[in-house]
């Protein structure tokens, strides 16, 4: 009788606590906001500046109406950008074109318009990914690929950072380190910061640096794991740093 006094008096207290309240604080409500490919924002490449805004403000209508409390918004689809940066290009899904900028900030913009509804502003990286279909997509004559050719390797139909440098480790904690310093945002969120999906037939090509990096390492695998946790820890130490 002591125990169900007990769990009807907690049930009680908690009945009467305001719902809006209590979801507020423990729970995480959020949706991805793609921008590869055009697929969620914006709807296509060569908008205006008003239809890029007016667009984005009917995402988060709806997501307030949903109820939700988070954005996950792709900042960074394949090592290009929705926001100023001294690193790397706009993204060519902005304008049509890599390197060419839309008038203005849409990341700026974008977080501002996302705390007006209430809504916590993830920034959405992929942090490998560096050239979405090869031979299609042509990158900016600045981009990091071109720059530093040996950091990358061409798996499948995408150009990847090869995790296994610690320069490319390095690099995108700058990245990431420029964001959290520039904007308002409340997360760093993370999509793809593992290897690819295998390919059948196909081994990942980065047997040369692990013979230069691989260490005392016997399996390959477990080198790989390594890295994406020297990354993963890296970056949250940077991130914390600043923020």
């Amino acid at each position: 009788m002591k125990r169900i006094f007990i769990i009807s008096f907690l049930a009680g207290i908690l009945g009467s606590c305001s719902p809006e309240i209590v979801h507020n604080k423990y729970e995480f409500r959020g949706a991805w906001v793609a921008t590869v490919k055009n697929i969620d924002w914006p709807s296509k490449a060569g908008l205006d500046e008003e239809k890029h805004k007016s667009e984005f403000r009917e995402i988060t209508s709806y997501f307030e109406d949903a109820g939700l409390n988070a954005i996950l918004f792709q900042v960074r689809p394949a090592t290009d950008t929705y926001y100023e940066s001294e690193t790397e290009q706009w993204s060519q899904w902005l304008q049509g074109k890599q390197g060419e900028g839309p008038g203005y900030d849409p990341l700026k913009f974008i977080i501002e318009e996302s705390h007006s509804k209430g809504l916590e502003f993830h920034a959405w990286f992929n942090p490998y990914r560096a050239v979405m279909d090869i031979g299609k997509t042509e990158p900016a004559l600045n981009h990091i690929s071109n720059i530093y050719p040996g950091w990358f390797l061409q798996y499948g139909t995408h150009l990847y950072f090869d995790p296994g440098i610690p320069e490319v480790r390095e690099y995108l904690n700058r990245v990431i380190s420029e964001v959290v310093e520039n904007y308002d945002v409340d997360a760093i969120h993370f999509d793809d910061y593992f290897y690819p999906y295998k390919i059948a037939g196909q081994n990942f090509p980065d047997s040369v640096s692990f013979k230069t990096y691989g260490g005392d390492y016997e399996s390959i695998e477990d080198w790989r794991r390594d890295n994406v946790n020297q990354l993963v820890k890296s970056l949250n130490e940077t991130i914390k740093s600043k923020k």
